[in-house]
């Protein structure tokens, strides 16, 4: 993505589109994307920090009606002049990897609201039942100008307490009715709510209901609170009559206001960036994992594992003990390459063409500035023409991709993409200038 200052600048007018692409570049679990990714993120923290948003996390077993009561919340919130972003977090095949995104149909008016924003997510095997980039995608929302962000999730259980790591409050929502009415809740997820709901409280389940609550409620006696907070209460809610919604809503409010006002707001959101930021790293080292040492050795070690002959700790241990992790001894960072041009103009769409991002250019074309990862490359009007050779070797994560945007946009690349016997796999093109770029990646 070349422009993402002026995806930010759209993004803050309110341009729809423009938050849908940044949150599909948040969401992106392409290599080649996380460079921008970051990027996009500082651009949208830096200095607009948001000064009154609400974020509430929504859960429960599938079915007991989170959808409807999310819609119900958002038209209340709308005629107070909040504006309202949902991101309902589908659950993906454990086979497939896909997912039915339908939560925009159960949300009809919502979907259509100008005032709403409905961002259906697979949760694509994250546990806590949202993405790993919902965060992210929090973000991008608040920079938007939405003030009052609903994540609501897959509801699968024990492992939804993660929802609690990027939101303010915790609603958990029960349905009455089904037998032991505690059977489904996990103890986990009970001590972080901040709230429960029981659901479809009316007409012949109203009785059912009311036993949920009072269970409920007992159950909750012999948890502890979180700390700085009152006892957890249960209420009783139907969003289909709208019985309760309005009284569930207002003590949210006053639950929310109450933490803004004592600093446990600002406490626990600084509390939540850390785990992020451990969680992220923790992320990348895994990812890293993967794609350095010797894959020989990890083969070898997988078959061993799948057969039977070794276990799988042992096999990992084994692993680690011979292919640390020190991404230092990988390569050699250049932060700035400067080269002479003969015509910036030419040069300039060359390198754009190649996919990287023109962070300046000077008013008399004499200079300009590109990004590559946290490196720049230069490029400056020659004014003594003489030899222009040079190479510069970029590390990327796929040398494949680069070759095709090249071959697509008209240029023509020395050589195929192939693997040296130096461990690499790379191609090599020269710009218009004649200096050659050789784009690689560790083998």
């Amino acid at each position: 993505m070349t422009n993402l200052p002026g995806l930010v600048a759209n993004l803050r007018a309110g341009d729809r589109r423009a938050l849908a692409k940044a949150i599909t570049l948040v969401e992106s679990r392409n290599p080649a994307h996380l460079t921008d990714k970051a990027h996009l993120l500082d651009l949208l923290i830096g200095g607009h920090r948001p000064a009154d948003t609400t974020r509430l996390g929504i859960s429960g077993t599938p079915g007991v009606g989170k959808s409807t009561l999310i819609e119900a919340f958002g038209r209340r919130l709308i005629s107070q002049g909040r504006r309202v972003a949902v991101l309902a977090v589908d659950p993906s095949s454990a086979l497939s990897g896909g997912s039915i995104l339908g939560d925009k149909t159960r949300m009809p008016e919502l979907a259509i609201s100008p005032d709403a924003y409905v961002r259906p997510s697979p949760a694509g095997g994250g546990l806590g039942g949202i993405t790993s980039a919902t965060a992210a995608t929090i973000t991008c929302c608040e920079a938007g100008g939405f003030d009052y962000i609903i994540v609501e999730t897959v509801g699968i259980g024990q492992s939804e307490t993660a929802v609690a790591g990027v939101t303010d409050l915790f609603l958990l929502l029960h349905s009455p009715g089904g037998g032991d009415e505690l059977q489904g809740i996990k103890r986990g997820v009970m001590e972080l709510a901040d709230r429960v709901a029981v659901t479809k409280a009316d007409g012949e389940l109203l009785p059912a209901a009311k036993r949920a609550q009072a269970e409920l409620r007992s159950a909750l006696h012999l948890l502890r609170p979180k700390p700085g907070r009152e006892p957890t209460e249960v209420d009783l809610v139907s969003a289909r009559t709208g019985d309760g919604v309005d009284n569930l809503l207002l003590a949210l409010t006053h639950q929310h206001t109450g933490l803004s006002r004592s600093g446990a707001l600002k406490e626990l959101r600084e509390t939540q960036v850390r785990q992020q930021f451990e969680e992220a790293m923790t992320d990348g080292i895994r990812a890293r994992a993967f794609r350095i040492g010797s894959p020989a050795l990890r083969n070898k070690l997988q078959i061993e594992v799948e057969a039977g002959r070794k276990a799988p700790m042992a096999g990992a241990i084994e692993w680690l003990a011979h292919e640390p992790i020190q991404p230092t001894d990988r390569a050699t960072e250049i932060n700035a390459i400067t080269l002479g041009v003969a015509e910036m103009t030419r040069s300039i769409a060359f390198y754009q063409a190649l996919g990287l991002e023109l962070q300046f250019r000077a008013n008399d074309n004499g200079f300009a500035t590109f990004r590559h990862g946290r490196n720049f490359i230069n490029l400056e009007k020659n004014e003594r023409p003489g030899s222009n050779w040079g190479r510069v070797v970029l590390f990327v994560p796929d040398p494949d991709a680069i070759h095709k945007l090249v071959v697509g946009a008209g240029f023509t690349a020395e050589t195929e993409p192939q693997d040296a016997p130096w461990g690499e796999r790379y191609f090599h093109v020269r710009d218009p200038d004649g200096h050659e770029l050789s784009f690689a990646r560790k083998l």
